[in-house]
């Protein structure tokens, strides 16, 4: 960007200090190898006569107001041809006030029918009191302001005041949501803001990748021409961790993880989410800092939101939960009184990560949903068995597979798992997979947790004392005990051909058997089918096989 020079400050306090007049005359352009970056400490001087491509007179100079003059050179398609790199401003004494270094320019003249180019470059000069020292009393006109300047500067500004809402990232709603599976990936359409720039998938986008495990990235820039700048959004399929850039053409690119797949291709959702929602509704007020400790928690609304001096009846605050709570919970907002968070009676009801929103009503809390913001999965689904009749695994959805996760990027359904009476040692799991497949696992002890393995299993409700599958435990498995029998009854009192220990002899009275009259010994046939053989295919009651998943 331009600099005053330490001469150019020191010719214009000099002017100042004897009430003399500054005159800046004229543009040197120069074409300097190797330049490299301005100089902090603005000390500069006029390149040598080898490297100067161009000697112009000030077009024009005008002020902005007392502490700012514009100088402005217009260069018309009759000069040329050459390029130019570095640009000063030098007044009548050969001073040189100001300079800048610019992209390596090319200014070409008429050519016959080709024609060449015209250039503006115009040089605002802010110092204190600077309009009198040049004793310029014309005002700048809009032709001089670099608007090219001035519009970037308008674009960075708005730029940092998403990063104040948004953060880093911030996506709305399924805005660029990856789903997927076994490396046929769809981004779904939408908006998200990264780095402070809002980039919008205007359909849904299908991305490819036989690399697991993997991530998807975002990386997104503001790109243009003098025109107009544009946002841009590419994606990056590769293991991370990748960090904001600034690329050779000075662009600034700004990065975000979208998605993990794990080592069989299923999408692990890693979007931050922003919940910005609806907030035309005086009902809808999310924008909190969380403060306080899991089972008090304290809502402060951010810097630039209003704050919130009443509760009204069905007002919602949303927010991310801080902490597991470990018993009843107080909610305190904005300074108003601690109100209490009605339902929520013990520990591990309300979860670290969880993005809660509570509703207001009769002087309570109450919560009106608790959702995982990396799947959208509600707390109340996640952890639980349903069947669906597609064998494709959706965001969010995992098979009852036996299989291994992060209990890191899934922390809330880790929480709720390992409390339960079904979580047990891996090692005590991995020595009968079938008996203690209903059972999720610790893992590797320290950093994963493994799901239940439910295929070709019926489900059985838990007994809880009721004494009608008595000696069952949560989570256990259970032998099945109808078996396939064959055997053969020819004519009456034939003998009756059976597995031996199948058929104890009881009783007088006659038996039928295979729609036979007859008896065997003139006595009944007691069946125990224990001790019969399992054959390959067991009897079972008819069924469609279905898939067995859950939420995370």
């Amino acid at each position: 960007m331009p600099f005053i020079t330490i001469a150019g400050q020191q010719q214009i306090a000099k002017k100042q200090g004897d009430n003399a007049t500054l005159n800046i005359t004229q543009f040197i352009l120069a074409n300097v190898p190797d330049l490299g970056g301005e100089p902090a400490t603005r000390i500069e001087s006029i390149p040598s006569a080898g490297y100067i491509v161009d000697q112009l007179s000030v077009t024009k100079s005008g002020y902005v107001n007392t502490n700012q003059v514009v100088y402005s050179l217009v260069m018309g398609s009759n000069i040329g041809n050459y390029q130019f790199n570095w640009v000063g401003l030098v007044d009548d004494e050969g001073v040189l006030i100001a300079v800048t270094y610019v992209p390596l320019t090319e200014k070409n003249k008429n050519d016959g029918a080709v024609a060449g180019n015209t250039i503006t470059r115009n040089f605002l000069i802010s110092y204190s009191g600077i309009q009198q020292a040049t004793s310029i009393n014309v005002s700048a006109e809009t032709w001089q302001i670099d608007f090219n300047a001035r519009l970037s500067g308008i674009d960075e500004r708005e730029r940092l005041a998403n990063l104040d809402i948004y953060g880093h990232e911030g996506f709305l709603s399924d805005g660029w949501k990856v789903t997927g599976s076994a490396g046929t990936y769809s981004v779904a359409a939408g908006i998200g803001y990264v780095g402070g720039i809002r980039v919008k998938n205007a359909t849904e986008q299908q991305i490819t990748t036989n690399v697991f495990p993997n991530e998807i990235w975002l990386n997104v820039s503001l790109q243009g021409d003098i025109s107009d700048v544009t946002a841009f959004a590419e994606f990056v399929i590769d293991t991370g961790p990748f960090a904001d850039y600034v690329d050779g053409n000075g662009i600034e690119h700004y990065l975000t993880k979208i998605a993990e797949l794990d080592a069989s291709g299923a999408v692990i959702e890693t979007r931050e989410m922003s919940y910005l929602k609806d907030i035309k509704s005086s009902n809808s007020k999310n924008l909190f800092d969380v403060s306080g400790d899991e089972n008090d928690i304290v809502l402060t609304s951010k810097a630039g939101t209003t704050k919130i001096t009443e509760l009204n009846d069905y007002d919602e605050f949303s927010f991310i939960v801080a902490a597991t709570n470990t018993g009843v919970v107080t909610i305190k907002i904005d300074g108003l009184a601690d109100t209490p968070l009605a339902g929520v009676v013990s520990d591990t009801q309300i979860f670290e990560t969880a993005l809660l929103t509570v509703r207001y009503a009769g002087g309570a809390f109450y919560i009106a949903s608790q959702v995982n913001p990396k799947t959208g999965n509600g707390v109340l689904d996640i952890g639980k068995l349903y069947t669906d009749t597609v064998d494709i695994s959706r965001s969010g959805e995992y098979a009852l597979d036996g299989a291994s996760y992060s209990r890191e990027a899934h922390s809330i359904a880790f929480a709720i798992v390992s409390a339960s009476s079904n979580y047990i040692d891996q090692v005590t799991k991995d020595s009968s997979p079938i008996e203690y497949g209903g059972y999720y696992g610790s893992g590797d002890g320290s950093t994963t947790f493994t799901l239940p393995m439910v295929g070709g299993e019926f489900i059985r409700m838990f007994d809880d004392g009721r004494g009608i599958d008595n000696g069952r435990v949560f989570g256990s498995w259970q032998e099945d005990a109808i078996r396939n029998i064959t055997g053969t009854v020819s004519g009456t009192h034939a003998p009756f051909r059976a597995p031996e220990g199948a058929f104890s002899v009881s009783g007088t009275n006659p038996y039928s058997v295979s729609g036979q009259a007859g008896s065997l010994y003139s006595e009944n046939l007691g069946f125990d089918a224990s001790k019969v053989v399992p054959t390959a295919d067991q009897n079972r009651p008819r069924s469609i096989a279905y898939f067995g998943k859950t939420r995370l």
